[in-house]
């Protein structure tokens, strides 16, 4: 039996592995102009006590932005940190309308099984109160939210760990929503 529609899914959960490059490209900014700062102060003070340096190299950093300790300082060390347990199976999400979608396509509706996982206790699980709930913490006014969808990752990989023992293999774990609304200006509010 086929499980994948043709249909693309139009809400997907977006990938996160973006964020360990844009940690180390601040990284690495900060550690080339503190290196540049420091020659550049270096020979200044130099030249300023009248010793023989060599002049200040026009190739060093054209600008100091982005290179502060300060905003990175604080993005590593003083940042609300949070944690869960990453599962490990596969992404699905539950529309608002109950359509179930995979990373990229849409859940065959008459699909019983996905990575050897039931679908009928995820066809089951009501998730139009929760994402009711959310779409209320987001904006006071709910027509601005065109759709939504709750995302959970399927633990199928239940043989290599202990989710067996943990009562969760072949369970849906909820982890997170995306909601797509009306316009830009309804999302930046």
């Amino acid at each position: 039996e086929p499980t994948m529609t043709a249909r693309t899914n139009a809400l997907p959960w977006p990938s996160i592995d973006q964020l360990p490059r844009v940690i180390c490209a601040k990284i690495n900014r900060h550690f080339a102009v503190a290196e540049s700062a420091a020659v550049y102060v270096q020979r200044w003070w130099r030249t300023l006590k009248g010793r023989d340096c060599k002049p200040i190299p026009t190739r060093a950093v054209e600008s100091f932005a982005g290179g502060y300790g300060g905003p990175l300082h604080r993005m590593l060390l003083k940042s609300p940190v949070f944690y869960s347990e990453k599962l490990d199976g596969t992404n699905v999400g539950k529309m608002s309308d109950g359509r179930l979608v995979g990373r990229r396509k849409e859940i065959e509706p008459s699909a019983t099984t996905y990575q050897r996982c039931p679908l009928e206790p995820l066809r089951e699980c009501s998730t139009a109160d929760c994402l009711q709930e959310l779409m209320a913490a987001l904006t006071d006014d709910e027509s601005k939210i065109c759709r939504g969808a709750l995302y959970g990752e399927l633990c199928c990989n239940f043989g290599l760990y202990d989710y067996a023992a943990r009562s969760l293999a072949k369970t849906w774990q909820a982890f997170g929503a995306v909601f797509q609304f009306a316009d830009v200006e309804a999302a930046s509010a």
